[in-house]
């Protein structure tokens, strides 16, 4: 493909007029025509200008071997594109607005309003199949939030759908069509050609084609729908700076925020990364779990292929959206594998309350009087609600309390002060790689238990009119105690109460000696304005 061809391609491509190019290049739009025509070839630095401006290399552009398609798959695989087409669009428009009239303004305005109509009421299908869909999980109060995400995604479609008829109707109907000429109004300009089209038009010259004097006076017109009339081109240069430094700030500020959400997504790279290394660590020890490495696999995937998508983003780089594609759906699959497996694994397992059989117990008792006030303290610590309670109607004066603890785990003994039997216990320090591997044998068994190295079962043993008494006596204490943390609870607030009212009454008592005082500067006041009512009253008399 030939430079002509291609450049006028990539002008095409960026949506830009001729005289656009033009601007951004300090030429005339006639220099343009001429190198898309073939006629004449820029020079290097409008060369190099053209590659910076389309996003190619110098032998990409000049290149005839090279084709367009290429360079095409350059930009499209440019994320930077996005916004470089959305302030394009808002230069596109800003020209057009300055050069229409009010009464092509307000039609355009008044075919777009209708257009927004139109597509608000587009919106009542998408509800309708939103609540079809809906209706299917409606009778179930857990499905709410499958309701709410059925909603919330039909009415993104409809935005997303809007938008792009929106814009696209806009940038045909009007921005293009306005490009072409086809209703815009009779421009004429006065040119004055710059040194590199004044060398060019003398080349042309010689070929028997228009002189220099007659370039200078030649009128560039575009014509109207309405009634035509004269107006000088504006000079859009300072816009098109301001409209580029508002993209390089806009483009700063979404690249920050993206570095700022990539901040979750490494974090868990690394936490998935390590929990992939504990699972094949406790593989090579014999527990299998390959639901388990085939989910973290799949997450680490989709981690990574976000982090890679905000680097090309960052850093502007060429991305295959192809493998993205295949990358994120093979993990999916993977994923959804990942879920079914683990299922199938879990479903094997039996889980235990009690303490694992890996860890060694050992076996505490102690003998007790039994008295008429003897209760349970420290109930709490006991695990009153666990404690399991053995008639042996045999031991008529006593009880026997027995404990089972870790023997790794805890020191414990049973203590009777008075009438209050508490148990006394320490607690020691446990080694992790000896619970690890507690855990580890009881997984190829396919069981879990409990590994609380802090756990203690309880039992007493008396006969049952001791076992009833002791219970009564714990209970009454236990109540006694919350009726105590109530009144101590009732007291505070009153103790509150009584301090609130007493700095109540003295803001009241103190307003009410400010408002005695502010009466008695009132009757002074008043004293005063009569004394000089009497004095001028005295003068009025003395003046008659």
């Amino acid at each position: 493909m030939k430079f002509s061809e291609k450049l006028q391609n990539l002008r095409k491509e960026k949506k830009l007029s001729q005289e656009q190019l033009a601007e951004m290049l300090d030429v005339s739009r006639q220099s343009v025509s001429k190198w898309e025509s073939g006629l004449t070839y820029p020079e290097m630095d409008k060369l190099i200008a053209l590659c910076k401006i389309f996003n190619c290399t110098m032998d990409d552009l000049t290149n005839d071997e090279i084709s367009d398609i290429a360079i095409q798959e350059k930009q499209q695989k440019n994320l930077t594109n996005v916004i470089d087409e959305l302030l394009n669009l808002i230069n596109r428009s800003y020209c057009m607005f300055q050069q229409l009239s009010g009464k092509q303004i307000g039609k355009m305005i008044a075919e777009l309003l209708v257009l927004i109509a139109v597509l608000g009421l587009a919106k009542i299908p998408f509800n309708w199949l939103a609540h079809s869909l809906s209706a299917i999980f409606a009778q179930s109060s857990w499905a709410h939030p499958i309701v709410n995400a059925i909603y919330f995604v039909f009415d993104i479609a409809h935005l997303l759908l809007s938008l792009i008829i929106f814009f696209y109707i806009y940038n045909m109907r009007y921005l293009s069509e306005f490009e072409k000429g086809s209703f815009a109004e009779e421009i004429i300009e006065e040119e004055t050609p710059s040194e590199n089209e004044a060398a060019d038009n003398e080349k042309t010259s010689e070929n028997g084609e228009d002189s220099t004097e007659e370039k200078e006076t030649k009128r560039v017109r575009s014509y109207r729908l309405n009634e035509p009339r004269t107006r000088k081109v504006r000079d859009h240069s300072g816009l098109n700076k301001f409209i580029s430094c508002l993209g390089a700030i806009l483009m700063f500020g979404i690249k920050a925020f993206v570095i700022l959400c990539a901040v979750p997504f490494i974090i868990s790279l690394v936490l998935l990364v390590a929990c992939l290394a504990v699972d094949i660590l406790i593989a090579f020890r014999g527990v299998f779990f390959i639901g388990v490495m085939l989910g973290l696999l799949a997450l680490i995937v989709l981690n990574y292929e976000v982090l890679e998508v905000v680097y090309v983003f960052i850093f502007n780089k060429i991305y295959d959206w192809r493998r993205l594609f295949f990358m994120f759906v093979g993990s999916l699959g993977v994923l959804g594998l990942a879920f079914g497996v683990g299922f199938i694994e879990l479903s094997g397992f039996t889980i235990h309350s009690e303490i694992s059989p890996q860890i060694e117990m050992t076996d505490y008792a102690k003998t007790v009087q039994m008295e008429e006030g003897l209760y349970i303290g420290n109930y709490y610590g006991w695990g009153y609600d666990r404690i399991e309670m053995v008639v042996d109607n045999s031991m008529e004066d006593t009880i026997e309390i027995a404990l089972t603890y870790p023997q790794d785990g805890i020191e414990a003994n049973v203590v009777k002060e008075g009438s209050e039997l508490y148990i006394n216990y320490e607690v020691k320090d446990t080694s992790f790689a000896r619970i690890t591997d507690a855990i580890l044998a009881d997984l190829r068994n396919k069981e879990l238990y409990n590994y609380s190295y802090s756990y203690f079962e309880v039992t007493i043993t008396g006969s049952e009119e001791n076992l009833q008494l002791l219970r009564d006596n714990t209970e009454a204490h236990i109540q006694g105690i919350e009726q105590d943390f109530y009144d101590e609870m009732i007291n505070e607030y009153e103790n509150q109460l009584d301090e609130m009212q007493t700095v109540l009454d003295e803001t009241i008592n103190e307003y009410e000696n400010q408002l005695d005082e502010q009466n008695t500067l009132i009757e002074e006041q008043q004293l005063l304005i009569q004394e000089y009512e009497d004095r001028i009253n005295q003068m009025q008399e003395i003046l008659q």
